[in-house]
């Protein structure tokens, strides 16, 4: 086991932030379940997932929205999402976060036009989508975090291009694995998180090139062996997750990613850990569960000396 060896007090925390978020500011955005406040109290995050609704509760047309931020609506495939969100967004000046996964959509809901603040949005499971249409549709939101996981996703639609303020995209457990190309995600300014973890990917196209802006890279649970040289066009990724793929190696192309701080290349196949990586701009690796031999674990703990060296 390699475990954590020698730093400073502030690079933990900062390298605990991107461990946990891939950027504190996602998980704290993103991720806070939304809940029912007692009756009588301000509503800021609301969660009806689940429940099989066909229409809003009936308390709800009572209750004052101005405060809503977030709201769940996840799994209620007979509600009629149209109606729903005029009603909600026409209440709630501030309203910025929707989640609408699993509920059979074929189209987006009209209602989305009122909704003239959101910037997070989910619409995860949704395999019968037609997300050409609906990308489009969206184009005139303010969206920085789109959640497009789990949709059957062999490509990526041109108009995703749209999105000028995207900030984070979720790709997670779709099909991109024959057709991914990355020329559309390259004309996104500031896209700086992106999730393609579980799509069966066994390589990456040259198109990688085209990220220049991407700080947060995450390609876990994939069928990598090695990453292309395009790579190294990335100038500005600092975080790249490469657990649970088939790597032999830390592949090289990473000793030419000049701002790379934190590698997570845990669960693989490494045996060999690359002396040149002593130049590398790492400050942070995991290495757990791989078959290093003791001869390299113990080369690689004095390779790594003063690096941030995590074991989970």
């Amino acid at each position: 086991m390699i475990t954590i060896y020698q730093t400073s007090i502030r690079l933990i925390c900062t390298l605990l932030c991107l461990i946990v978020a891939g950027g504190c500011e996602t998980i704290k955005s993103h991720y806070a379940a939304p809940s029912t406040p007692p009756l009588g109290q301000p509503v800021y995050r609301l969660d009806l997932s689940g429940q099989n609704l066909t229409t809003l509760p009936a308390w709800l047309n009572s209750s004052d929205l101005s405060d809503l931020r977030a709201l769940d609506l996840s799994g209620n495939p007979n509600l009629d999402l149209a109606v729903t969100l005029e009603n909600i967004c026409s209440r709630a000046a501030s309203f910025n976060t929707l989640l609408v996964a699993e509920n059979e959509m074929r189209e987006l809901p009209g209602g989305l036009t009122h909704c003239s603040q959101l910037t997070h949005l989910s619409l995860a499971g949704n395999p019968q989508l037609d997300l050409a249409e609906a990308l489009a549709s969206l184009h005139h939101l303010p969206l920085k975090y789109l959640n497009l996981s789990n949709n059957n996703l062999t490509e990526l639609p041109a108009q995703i291009s749209q999105l000028k303020h995207l900030r984070d995209l979720r790709l997670s457990e779709n099909k991109l694995a024959s057709r991914v190309s990355f020329a559309h995600l390259g004309k996104l300014p500031a896209l700086h998180s992106l999730w393609l973890d579980r799509n069966g990917l066994t390589s990456l196209p040259a198109t990688i090139n085209q990220l220049q802006q991407i700080k947060y890279l995450f390609l876990d649970h994939n069928n990598l062996r090695y990453l292309p040289r395009e790579i190294a066009a990335m100038a500005n990724l600092r975080v790249l997750h490469l657990t649970h793929n088939e790597f032999s190696e830390l592949p090289p192309p990473l000793l030419e990613l000049p701002r790379l701080l934190v590698l997570f290349a845990a669960s693989n196949q490494i045996r060999v850990i690359d002396p040149r990586f002593k130049q590398a701009s790492l400050k942070g690796i995991v290495l757990d569960n791989n078959p290093l031999s003791a001869t390299q674990v113990h080369a690689a703990r004095k390779l790594f000396r003063g690096f941030f060296l995590f074991s989970a």
